[in-house]
């Protein structure tokens, strides 16, 4: 009931409440929603009220029934058939009403699915307009029993509100993942059952008949007997309401938290992604509302309406026009009706959301792909008429790139799905239509111009460019039939507004402000016609090739058109850059307020440069540009220079600092325009000197813009401040040009380009807080032209002098840096850092930066990181600066430095010397573990302009977010040579010093006390496995030197207990390094085997590894590698596996049968003692014969064989293994493959030990089970333990009194309504996760106040929520670590608690004689060291459970709830 408020368009998770929660948004008329938080307590009593009363209804006409004398005729039956259905309808409401745990929730859904296939069947009776039992109780005046009514789906729909939109992600994760499976009575698509992997789904039968009657009778394996699976009832029962406004808002408000699941089905639990599964369902439902054009158009007008678009998530947008879109797969030529302002409101909301900038890029291109296949599917409604502005603003959600270039394939497969929609409307109306807008655009008529004085600058609203670019892709996307070329429908156009403006060479005068503005548009027109590739040499436009494939030149019309606009735009650009500044003293307020000013002349000035960027791109063979812009640019330089040779240093006017600036951004303007001091046209006494454009560079960087004084002459801050920023702007953007142009010239003299970078870096670290945030990047280019030239010329000489180059290296580090640090845009700052990565980490200069360290150190000097090695500060502060949240920085870095490290792979004796000072900073990133960021419009791939400068390496596919940075470290250790090949100090400096320092500081200790398993994705677990994934990449380099040390350090890390995912890497490792070492491995490996103080787990490593090298893929090459007495070697090895034989542990046991059998006939036995060889022959005989042994050896030596190490110490295979949740590898270790083997084997042996009446038995009674009928109506509706196979929940009457607690007392009550109970379980001294799960399952179902863990983050753990069933989630949870439980014992006897000690002691009591205080802490210790004695000093009291049987200890979880049940117990007395 009720509305409530909810983020939208990627905004915060909304958070609901049990039985009705907010993820939907500000939707008032959606009935699946509780209102605001504070009235929860109310609408809760409400709910319960409404279905108290709904009982009392039903149990009224059932009494009615009772008293009935009549004949049971069929209105009878169907009577009773109703109130049996009510009554189901009751008991499951209740159920969901209370239940919190997901396992007794989902005890409820064969009992929904009855009700689904009611509501269905209602449906189709409805729909088939026959005369049912509803009409022949109408028309009996003796029964009334029309009270009770049909159920629909806005009842069956509140139930599955109930779990939906639940507080609980668990429950909303059940209800959303038994909907999707198809077991809640909804019918779902066949490849949906088999994408779930549930062999016992509903079964799908379109027919109505069948939807009615039809019951599948499939064999169940649930616990649940007596009934059968009904069929689903088909999706198009769910009302459009719901699906928008309830499951998929559901499904929404857990992206965030996570869509995987780890659910039962028929007896087997698995993992499970509703992510995977939520689009065929969307689909599925879809396609079933094609029988229905009603209800088809108002779930596909409510998909595009603002409340659903503005309060959904992009990411589930996406997800959702996805799904819609591919209902239409093989159904192209179905139509579904959208009205005019239902399409207005979906592309306002669209664009709504894309303006906030919280829609990353392949989101927006995704859903308006899908907008646009969705119009093309769609019709308007014979009653509503097309309007042209609807066709602009839909138009306007697909904007022109920013530059000319060749379509993207978004961009076509966009336009093909427009020009289909538009083609609907005819032909040639929509050809007629866009030369009309065109016409329109210009004259005023279809967007009004604004009012401005003369000869003032003007600047086209974002609107007007909006539309402008809308017409250009509506004429280029209507059909060419009628038409030579798209270009005639704008060509008119914008002929009638540019025949105001002069062409380029003639003489400009003012123009009154309407007709300037005229050319404006018209110049717009042309910029968006030139992109979309209709008025230029590209696609389909005017520019034709000659028979030598050269572009000839645009026709005189078009030439005189283009000189024009760029006359006009050039002018504009003056204006733009003095801010519009009129010596008459009127200053023009077109740009708005005052404050906003200068940035928004700084952002016309970038517009007034892309539109001449964009003709020069547009007409690279205009006649006009090759004979014009030349003499224009050197007219320009001379006024400048005249200028500066003329200025007074003392005094400047304002006239002289006006023209300065006029003539500057017009140097930047012809310089965009492609203008050009080497063109061949140029007369020989016209051609420039060869240090003439540099010397030009270098005059540029001494200009100043002179400071004017605001008293003295008639001009704003604002004006002054904006013509200082634009004048930074032009000259920058001039020299980015103009450098390129200076280093091609040939000079003798290298001293005058040292000369001027030198100058250059200086003044472009001191610009940077001048330049306008727009000009940044034209800065940033220009210092890049002249770094990459002075960098190519240090690392030239650099084996002369290295030292001397390296800093100049820093002076240009620092200029890029500080460039970067001030761009405020990401997308531009991540290119800035793209590019900086691969002018600096490139291969020369990272060994002249080696070599200049090498030569410090050998000269004794002091090194100073920052101007002795300014590449490797520059690295170190990027990756700090990159952290574990952006990823794309180290992405830049590494990609770039694992090529600098590797150098000229055809040396390699020289391979990865440059990568010596950075081994600290490889070994930890090898273990660095990114945070899975999610797509923000921070840096968006897709937004950051693409830069091919520079070699860079790449990353197998498959390699998660989180790894990327690893992956690289990968690619570069495998490039690696060989340890023989490599040279020594690549060896021992970097190889070996990386594989001890991984050894020693994390694959050997032990950081947590005691002998528990790490927590799975917690930070040490991280490491670990990282470290020895990194180690068996690194095995090639262990040398025989150095074998000894590793393989101990190996060893000792195997005794350590840990995960299988961990373990597998060390076996891997450790293979490899002994197929290396064969001598170095067998001596430590015969100690190891012959341990009799080895544990389990070790031992299973020692078989994995001893049956790969012994009797796997690599036993022959092992064995014939072995030196020495192999015999006596064998001999020993086998004298270390036997006794294993009689393990208790099955896969020891197993793999030591292997090893036996194979090596008994490979040792010789003649100088074996005659007992001992008659005894292993014994063995030996038993173990080749025994069929059992036989299958078992069978399947091992198919496993071993198939052990492809080599492949695993790839990155390629290193990356191929399937992931846990954390994005961490999860490789299939050998010991749980085998141990599956064996209980395989067994199952075989005994499938056929059961005698044949047992089998017969088996199934006679499999066949009883599906013969149960579910339609048995013989039951009596009113014994309520028939008609659901679920436990009953009781709604508590303390639920319906007519009072309600306040807020205070309301945190006194758990969920359930009990009051909690004043006991503290306190569980900081428990390590493991399962134990800690259990208890807070327990705390929960007691209604303890809370219960305290060592570490909150415990909660989140897939383990945990397996076990806690969602306990966590209803009890108090807080965290205190070990090292703080001193303070927090005090703090809780402060607060008057009695503290109760678990533990056995001398003085503890007997738990049955104990008294227990109301407010009393339950202190519960280690799982095997019990309470340490610094903490039984704080306890009051300690207690015991008594016990009668032989092993002294209990699981410190049933400890502890059977302590929590003695001190519930004694307070239930206490309160009787």
């Amino acid at each position: 009931s009720g509305s409530s408020s909810g983020g939208g368009g990627g905004g915060e998770e909304a958070k609901g409440m049990k039985g009705g929660g907010r993820f939907a948004s500000n939707v008032a008329s959606n009935p699946y929603q509780d209102s605001g938080m504070k009235e929860m307590d109310v609408e809760q009593l409400i709910r319960r009220r409404a279905i108290h009363i709904l009982r009392c209804a039903i149990d009224a006409e059932y009494d009615k029934m009772k008293k009935f004398k009549g004949p049971r005729n069929r209105v009878y039956q169907d009577c009773m058939e109703r109130i049996s259905v009510w009554k189901k309808y009751t008991l499951c409401f209740e159920a969901l009403e209370m239940e919190v745990e997901a396992h007794l929730v989902d005890q409820v859904w064969s009992t929904v699915a009855e009700l689904c296939l009611e509501c269905a069947k209602e449906d189709a009776v409805a729909k088939e307009k026959t005369d049912g039992a509803e009409e022949q109780l109408v028309n009996d005046t003796e029964f009334q029993l029309i009270l009770l009514p049909k159920l629909t789906w806005d009842w069956v729909g509140a139930l599955f509100a109930r779990v939906l939109l639940s507080d609980s992600p668990t429950l909303r994760k059940l209800g959303l993942f038994r909907l999707f499976l198809g077991s809640a009575g909804i019918s779902v698509a066949t490849e949906q059952k088999k994408m779930s992997n549930n062999d016992g789904a509903l079964s799908i039968d379109d027919n109505k008949d069948a939807t009615r009657d039809t019951i599948s009778k499939k064999k169940k394996k649930t616990k649940v007997i007596g009934k059968a699976k009904p069929v689903g009832a088909p999706p198009s029962i769910l009302s459009t309401q719901f699906m928008l406004f309830c499951l998929i808002q559901s499904f929404d408000s857990l992206v965030n938290v996570g869509t995987g699941v780890n659910f039962d089905v028929d007896g087997k639990t698995d993992n499970y992604d509703l992510a995977q599964m939520f689009p065929s369902f969307i689909t599925t439902y879809t396609r079933s509302l094609f029988k229905d054009e009603i209800k088809l158009q108002t779930f596909i007008e409510g998909m595009i309406s603002e409340r659903f678009v503005t309060c959904t998530r992009a990411r589930t947008l996406v997800m959702v026009f996805d799904a819609v879109i591919e209902a239409w797969t093989h159904q192209e030529n179905r139509k579904v009706d959208i009205r005019v302002c239902c399409i207005e409101e979906g592309v306002g909301a669209l664009q709504h959301i894309f303006e906030r900038g919280s829609v990353v890029l392949d989101f927006r291109q995704s859903l308006t792909l899908n907008v646009s296949k969705l119009l093309a599917h769609s019709t308007l409604p014979k009653s509503d008429n097309l309007k042209p502005t609807l066709i602009l603003k839909a138009l306007a959600l697909f904007p022109a790139p920013d530059e000319v270039c060749e379509p993207t394939e978004f961009q076509i497969e966009s336009e093909h799905y427009l020009a289909l929609w538009l083609n609907s409307f005819g032909e040639n109306w929509v050809v007629d239509m866009g030369s009309a807008l065109a016409s329109s655009f210009i004259s005023g008529d279809l967007l009004p111009y604004s009012n401005g004085a003369e000869s003032s600058l003007v600047s086209p609203s974002a609107l007007e460019r909006q539309m402008g670019s809308s017409i250009a892709k509506l004429c280029a996307l209507c059909s060419t039939k009628n038409s030579d070329s798209p270009s005639a429908l704008l060509w008119p156009a914008i002929n009638k507004g540019l025949s105001y403006s002069a062409s380029m060479g003639e003489q400009s005068f003012p123009l009154p402000y309407k007709k300037a503005q005229k050319v404006a548009r018209s110049i717009i027109l042309l910029e968006f016609g030139c992109k979309e590739r209709i008025l230029s040499g590209f696609g389909h436009g005017d520019l034709v090739m000659d028979k030598s494939g050269n572009m000839m030149p645009p026709a005189p019309g078009v030439e005189l058109l283009v000189s024009r606009a760029l006359n006009f735009t050039l002018e504009q650009l003056k204006l733009v850059s003095i801010c519009n500044y009129d010596e008459s003293n009127i200053v023009s307020d077109v740009c708005g307020g005052r404050s906003t000013k200068s940035a928004e002349f700084a952002n016309h000035f970038g517009i007034l440069i892309n539109q001449l960027t964009v003709f020069k791109n547009s007409y690279p063979s205009s006649a006009v540009l090759a004979t014009y812009l030349t003499r224009y640019l050197r007219y320009t330089l001379g006024n400048i220079l005249e200028m500066e040779r003329l200025a007074n240093p003392e005094k400047s006017t304002m006239a002289t600092s006006v023209k300065m600036i006029k003539n500057m951004a017009t140097v930047y303007g012809v310089l965009s325009l492609g203008a050009d001091f080497g063109d061949d046209s140029i007369l020989e006494e016209q051609k420039v000197e060869p240090d003439y454009v540099m010397d030009l560079c270098s005059f540029i960087l001494t200009l100043k813009f002179s400071s004017i004084s605001t008293e003295e002459y008639p001009i704003a801050t604002w004006q002054v401040k904006g013509m200082t920023s634009l004048f930074e702007h032009s000259r920058w953007g001039a020299l980015m040009y103009l450098i390129p142009m200076a280093y091609k010239e040939k000079m003798d003299s290298s001293v005058m380009q040292y000369e001027f970078h030198n100058q250059m870096m200086h003044v472009a670290i001191n610009s940077v807080n001048a330049c306008p945030v727009n000009a940044l990047p034209v800065l940033f280019e220009a210092v890049c032209s002249s770094a990459r030239e002075t960098l190519e010329r240090c690392t030239e000489s650099a084996s002369i002098k290295p030292h001397s180059h390296i800093k100049d290296v820093g002076r240009i580090i620092e200029a890029l840096f500080v460039i970067i640090k001030d761009t405020s845009r990401s997308s531009t700052r991540s290119y800035m850092l793209n590019v900086t990565c691969s002018l600096i980490f490139s291969p020369k200069l990272m060994k002249a930066e080696f070599d200049s360290l090498q030569q410090i150190k050998n000269s004794g000097g002091k090194l100073n990181l920052k101007v002795d090695a300014p590449i490797l500060s520059a690295f170190r502060k990027m990756v700090d600066d990159a952290g574990v949240s952006k990823p794309h920085i180290l992405k830049y870095i590494l990609s770039y430095s694992v090529i600098g490290w590797l150098g000229d792979d055809t040396e390699k004796e020289k391979m990865g010397l440059a990568a010596i000072p950075y081994r600290q900073d490889i070994v930890k990133l090898l273990i660095h573990k990114g945070e899975k960021v999610e797509k923000t419009a921070a840096h968006q791939e897709g937004l950051v302009k693409s830069y091919d400068g520079g070699n860079f390496a790449t990353v197998p596919e498959g390699v998660p977010q989180s790894s990327i940075v690893r992956g690289f470290l990968m690619v570069f250790l495998s490039k690696l040579p060989d340890a023989n090949l490599m040279n020594k100090d690549v060896l021992t400096k970097l190889c070996h010093y990386l594989i001890f320092l991984l050894l020693d500081n994390i694959c050997v200790p032990v950081e947590r006390s005691g002998k528990a398993l790490l927590t799975t994705g917690s930070t040490e677990y991280v490491q670990k496995i990282r470290a020895w994934q990194s180690m068996c990449m690194l095995y090639r380099f262990v040398t025989p030197d150095i074998a000894t040390d590793v393989l101990k350090k190996v060893f000792t890390s195997m005794d350590q207990l840990l995960h299988g995912q961990i373990r597998y890497w060390i076996e891997i490792f450790t293979i490899q390094v002994a197929r290396t070492n064969p001598d170095v491995f067998l001596t430590i490996f015969l100690g190891e085997i012959t341990r009799c103080d080895v544990s389990q787990q070790h031992m299973s490593s020692l078989m994995i590894i001893g049956g790969n090298l012994l009797a796997g893929r690599y036993s022959d090459s092992f064995l014939k590698s072995i030196v020495g007495n192999k015999s006596l070697i064998l001999k020993k090895i086998i004298a270390g596996t036997v006794p294993w034989l009689g393990s208790t542990q099955g896969f020891c046991r197993a793999v030591a049968q292997l090893l036996v059998h194979k090596l008994i006939p490979l040792a010789k036995t003649t100088d074996i003692p005659s007992q001992d060889a008659s005894f292993l022959e014994t063995i030996y005989t038993f173990l080749d014969s025994n069929p059992e042994m036989t299958r078992l050896r069978n399947k091992q030596s198919a496993f071993f064989n198939s052990y492809d190490v080599d492949f695993s110490c790839t990155p390629e295979g290193m990356f191929s293994f399937a992931l846990d949740d954390g994005e961490e590898s999860n490789p299939p270790h050998l010991a749980e493959v085998l141990k599956q083997a064996l209980v395989e084997i067994y199952d075989i042996s005994k499938s056929n030990d059961s005698p044949e009446w047992k089998q017969l038995l088996n199934e006679m009674n499999a066949l009883d089970l599906e013969k149960t009928n579910i339609s048995d109506h013989s039951i009596s509706a009113n014994h309520e333990e028939t008609l659901v196979n679920f436990q009953r929940k009781i709604l508590p009457m303390d639920t319906l009194n007519l009072t309600l607690q306040d807020h205070k007392q309301s945190t006194l009550r758990n969920v359930a309504g009990r009051t909690r109970q004043s006991l503290i379980v306190c569980a900081s001294l428990i390590d493991k996760v399962t134990n800690l799960a259990g208890l807070t399952r327990t705390a929960e179902i007691f209604a303890a106040e809370k219960i305290i863990v060592p570490d909150a983050k415990v909660q989140k753990m897939d383990n945990f929520k397996s076990i806690s069933v969602g306990a966590e989630e209803w009890v108090d949870i807080e965290e205190c670590r070990e090292s703080d439980l001193l303070s927090w014992l005090k703090a809780r006897k402060d607060e008057g608690y009695s503290i109760i000690g678990v533990e056995q002691t001398s003085s503890s009591q007997c738990l049955s004689t104990v008294q227990f205080e109301q407010k009393s802490v339950l202190l519960l210790g280690k799982e095997k060291e019990g309470i340490p004695v610094q903490y039984l000093q704080m306890v009051d009291k300690c207690v015991e459970i008594p016990q009668l049987g032989i092993i002294r200890s209990l699981n410190v979880h049933v400890s502890g709830a059977i302590s929590i049940w003695e001190y519930t117990k004694q307070q239930m007395a206490k309160r009787k």
